[in-house]
């Protein structure tokens, strides 16, 4: 069966996954700060923050101090690597009138979680199963970001009308709630990328062992151990 991308569901999902890791993902971020410098810690923290729509995408609330295991760490080499052989040729295809850059981010978009929760310890690999996950699903997940980035474009703009006209733009006030809504925002650009992934690689792993499962129960009964 063809996975299906859903605006309505993508939706759905960042709302519910937003509500319940807002505190934790807020957490998660001051302890990033607050230990931003120290060397090599830095490394790992950085890297763990990358994992949050893997553990997003499992139906995990966030345990903020995640970020601190040395398992990220240990990934440091194939991370960088990996960032690096996605990061200039996207970078590149944008002197292409942009939109090979747009095909070129949603190809590779789930390559760091393949190498950070798959075990896929080649970036090359990382990056050729991530086109293979996202083939035939580019343009859904393009519509879908769209919809995202329209969707935060029309409240951003209704809460500088509405905010803006009771408490004046440069007021305390109007910066106050405006950070709360970016607090508010954040985690749901989040919990997309965890959409995509749980959709286009957990479920499908899932269905896969499914029928893996049901084939050797099936070869076991045709052919019983005598």
């Amino acid at each position: 069966m063809k996975t299906k991308l859903s605006v309505g569901y993508a939706f759905g999902f960042m709302i519910e996954k937003s509500v319940i890791n807002v505190i934790p993902l807020v957490a998660a971020l001051v302890l990033y700060i607050l230990t931003i410098w120290i060397p090599y810690i830095n490394v790992g923290t950085t890297i763990a923050l990358s994992t949050i729509p893997i553990k997003i995408s499992r139906s995990h609330v966030i345990n903020p101090f995640f970020i601190f295991d040395k398992v990220y760490r240990e990934k440091m080499g194939e991370y960088f690597l990996l960032v690096s052989l996605t990061v200039i040729p996207v970078m590149i295809s944008f002197f292409f009138m942009i939109v090979p850059a747009i095909v070129l981010s949603l190809t590779w978009s789930l390559a760091i979680y393949l190498l950070l929760d798959k075990k896929i310890d080649n970036p090359v690999e990382c990056l050729v199963e991530s086109n293979r996950r996202t083939k035939g699903y580019k343009w859904s997940m393009f519509l879908i970001v769209l919809a995202f980035v329209l969707g935060i474009f029309i409240i951003n703009y209704i809460f500088t009308l509405i905010f803006g006209f009771l408490f004046g733009e440069s007021s305390f006030l109007f910066s106050f709630f405006y950070i709360i809504l970016l607090l508010v925002e954040a985690p749901m650009n989040i919990s997309l990328s965890a959409y995509f992934y749980k959709v286009l690689v957990l479920d499908v792993d899932d269905e896969e062992a499914k029928v893996e499962s049901v084939v050797e129960n099936v070869e076991t009964q045709e052919n019983p151990v005598v």
